[in-house]
């Protein structure tokens, strides 16, 4: 099938996938106050790091010298 098929759009249509067959996790937030912290997930990767960065105190770079 190419896109120059006659019913290829059909075709792609009925191929794709149906709201809700596809996974997806939590949107997108902009962190501008302590409440937003709230949509933070611990489970997530990367969390030690985001929490690193959040936290008061030295920072740490990845190779181990101090911001």
């Amino acid at each position: 099938m190419t896109l120059d098929t006659p019913d290829a759009l059909a075709r792609l249509r009925a191929a794709a996938p149906r709201p809700g067959q596809v996974p997806q996790g939590p949107g997108w937030h902009r962190l501008r106050t302590r409440a937003d912290l709230r949509f933070l997930d611990p489970g997530l990767e990367g969390w030690e790091t985001t929490r690193a960065v959040l936290s008061p105190g030295p920072r740490h770079s990845p190779s181990g010298s101090v911001d």
